[in-house]
């Protein structure tokens, strides 16, 4: 069971009667040729690792080798006791979270790198203190997991391959875009960008490629 788009994923998931989670589990036992219950005990484990190095932090902070970095997530927990947060409570706690990870990562400790350990506090902020406030148990967690690894296989099979801005249309309007300006998709993908991008005017996660469409990533194509 494998996927290449977003298409056939649902699909899949439709033909199957299950969620994204599941399809990614079937895909782990397959292709990763493990047994159900090994491939459960492997992301509940990871799962484990990204709640110790979030929250060990901001009991006992650890500082990198060279003394840069360490007490920050605890500095950012005693900031949010005194509620004011331009960001709220949940953002402020999942960013709090994510600088635990941060830590942990560079004092040489153990991490879950996903997506890559630069960037691996994100995930396990928002997916521990997401559950923290929707009272979601571990199982549901793991879920999530399983959830993200399906996202992240579809940017890492897309990464680099160029979609028409017909493509895009078709996928996303009835009757195949026929009733869809030109510039309502440039409008859209700007504001997209000013979402993801650290430099929307500089994009280097969404590339337009001149004449065609647009790519994800790729430092070669001309903007």
């Amino acid at each position: 069971m494998d996927f290449r788009n977003g298409n056939e994923l649902l699909a899949l998931c439709k033909q199957e009667d299950c969620l994204i989670s599941q399809v990614m589990r079937r895909r782990e036992w397959e292709l990763g040729e493990m047994a159900p219950d090994r491939v459960e005990a492997r992301m509940a484990r990871a799962l484990e690792i990204m709640r110790e190095s979030a929250t060990q932090p901001l009991k006992h902070p650890v500082r990198s080798m060279g003394g840069l970095i360490g007490g920050e997530a605890k500095r950012l927990a005693a900031h949010a006791a005194k509620k004011k947060s331009l960001c709220g409570p949940v953002l402020q706690r999942a960013i709090t979270y994510a600088m635990g990870v941060l830590e942990v990562n560079a004092s040489m400790g153990c991490i879950v790198a996903a997506p890559t350990a630069g960037a691996s506090g994100i995930l396990a902020g928002v997916l521990i203190e997401c559950g923290h406030e929707r009272g979601w148990s571990d199982d549901q967690l793991v879920d999530a997991l399983f959830t993200a690894g399906a996202v992240g296989l579809l940017f890492a099979k897309n990464a680099g391959r160029i979609v028409t801005r017909d493509m895009i249309r078709d996928a996303l309007w009835d009757d195949a875009g026929a009733y869809v300006e030109e510039n309502t998709l440039s409008v859209y993908i700007k504001r997209l960008r000013e979402k993801i991008e650290d430099d929307p005017a500089n994009p280097r996660i969404i590339l337009t490629v001149r004449g065609t469409g647009y790519r994800l990533g790729g430092s070669h194509v001309s903007e």
